[in-house]
């Protein structure tokens, strides 16, 4: 049996879509595609700024274990530098701009106890740790360098002594001969983006080595 033209178009029309439809259908995958292209950006986004913050979290870490290990085998023990001058065992702010602590460090050796002379300076946005391996020595050596913190708008130290005094420079203005023993630092740094952190280390009871002559 023949079907009529009517009924073939009512035909055709069931079984696709219209012309209509499919621009409804394409611009609804565009609004869902662009919804969730944005979406992944965040999530991108929010998985990259957490990445950055627990590298900067394991860095300031490093940074206080660092300070931490040094002031717990701090050696009470000057140091001659060149034409018979001296330096304190333990400096804190003084000497050249940027430098936040200088101190003599006892290490265990296979050859008995050893010494070295460590610091910390504050140069173009970053914190730094100096090593001399060689203890006493002239005005032209250079110490080995490890960059601990970069991004930095500011960095200071302060020392806290027996007495429950804090100090910004070490050895501080004494009227006495006999200077207060340091027992704790703080660092204290400003992140760029992230803020402050601020970490209080203790040092040990005094470890005394024989004293540089005079």
């Amino acid at each position: 049996m023949k079907r009529s033209p009517r009924r073939q178009s009512a035909t055709c029309r069931r079984a696709g879509f219209t012309l209509l439809e499919l621009v409804v259908a394409v611009a609804i995958f565009a609004v869902v595609g662009a919804a969730l292209f944005t979406g992944m950006n965040q999530l991108l986004g929010v998985k990259g700024g957490i990445e950055e913050r627990l590298v900067l979290a394991r860095e300031a870490q490093r940074t206080f274990s660092f300070m931490r290990d040094d002031l717990l085998h701090y050696a009470d023990r000057s140091i001659r530098v060149a034409y018979g001058d001296s330096e304190p065992a333990f400096a804190a702010n003084t000497g050249d701009y940027g430098t936040l602590l200088l101190l003599t460090r006892r290490n265990e050796g296979l050859d008995g106890e050893l010494v070295e002379r460590v610091g910390y300076r504050f140069e173009e946005g970053e914190l730094v740790r100096l090593r001399w391996p060689v203890l006493d020595r002239g005005y032209d050596a250079q110490p080995r360098k490890r960059v601990l913190l970069r991004h930095l708008s500011d960095v200071s130290l302060r020392v806290l002594d027996h007495e429950g005094s804090w100090h910004r420079s070490w050895p501080p203005l004494q009227d006495n001969d006999e200077p207060p023993r340091p027992v704790a630092v703080e660092l204290r740094f400003v992140l760029d983006r992230e803020g402050e952190l601020t970490g209080l280390m203790a040092l040990p009871a005094t470890h005394r080595l024989q004293e540089v002559a005079s």
